[in-house]
């Protein structure tokens, strides 16, 4: 399943749709895969993305002390759970989890190489006019406008990664993303 995932990010960079079965992380390997791009690669420009924003980034706010708290079951605090438990000198320099100016609801900034990840819902235009290297959808089946966000995100990136549990069979996930050429479909058990 990561090799799969790392081919269509890395190697083929081509769209990928995915069935997310309970208790495999699937969530977690690609969130894992971004936080490598935006860790270790120049200039990456990620984009996350859910059915509603606060799926996305459960940061309620900055502190006083210029920290972020966050809901671990949200998309950017599983990154910023991931940072909070590396070791300092793994950490990019200058760089502080889950503090300003560097993280803010919904961006995440690296100071050391330029590269950003930042999250996005059904509700805004996801990625009309903008360019990036990855994009990951989160339940895809739960988002009501799905046609829209494939097409404002269709020259945003050649590799988008949308992942789901199964819903509607009737849904653009289950049909479109389905059926289209060109899209690895990655069923993992």
């Amino acid at each position: 399943c990561m090799t799969a995932l790392w081919s269509a990010l890395h190697v083929e960079r081509c769209p990928l749709r995915a069935k997310k079965p309970r208790r495999l992380g699937l969530t977690w390997m690609v969130l894992a895969l971004f936080e490598h791009c935006w860790h270790f690669m120049d200039n990456r420009h990620l984009l996350i993305g859910s059915h509603r924003e606060d799926e996305v980034d459960g940061a309620s706010a900055i502190s006083r002390s210029g920290g972020v708290s966050g809901e671990w079951s949200k998309l950017m605090p599983k990154l910023d759970y991931i940072h909070l438990h590396l070791p300092k000198w793994l950490l990019p320099p200058g760089y502080s989890p889950r503090t300003a100016p560097y993280r803010s609801k919904l961006k995440l900034m690296n100071p050391d190489n330029g590269s950003i990840t930042w999250g996005t819902s059904a509700a805004s235009a996801s990625g009309h006019g903008e360019r990036g290297y990855a994009v990951f959808w989160d339940e895809a089946s739960r988002t009501e406008n799905l046609y829209d966000i494939i097409g404002g995100l269709s020259a945003f990136a050649p590799c988008k990664l949308w992942i789901s549990t199964i819903g509607n069979l009737d849904h653009p996930f289950s049909t479109v993303l389905k059926d289209a050429s060109g899209i690895v479909q990655l069923s993992p058990e």
